[in-house]
């Protein structure tokens, strides 16, 4: 598994008491993906859905990813993913800032 600080070396200069003094593998990747027309995320399984008290269902969304497999890189991971959840190639579109997301 990569080392997220190789991969992402601007969070080498982050101080967080979750990356200090710590090595922190990246272990799955994920995103957001658009078209013309709409934005496509993944829902969450109905095992992590949840009934709040008043009645209505609580589903969680996420990015469109999974686990990065021995030997792959993220990138490699992440249009394998797309490719496999949604059948269609993408083109990367890199932000301007990273998000450590725990």
């Amino acid at each position: 598994m990569p080392d997220l600080f190789t991969l992402l070396p601007p969070l080498g200069r982050v101080s967080h008491p979750l990356l200090t003094r710590r090595r922190v593998t990246l272990v799955g990747v994920s995103a957001i993906i658009r078209d013309q027309e709409a934005y496509y995320f993944e829902v969450n399984r109905p095992r992590y859905w949840a009934r709040r008290a008043d009645g209505t269902l609580s589903v969680g969304i996420g990015g469109i990813g999974g686990r990065i497999e021995a030997g792959e890189g993220p990138l490699a991971c992440l249009r394998r993913e797309v490719q496999e959840e949604l059948g269609v190639r993408f083109r990367l579109q890199v932000p301007d800032r990273t998000a450590l997301v725990h």
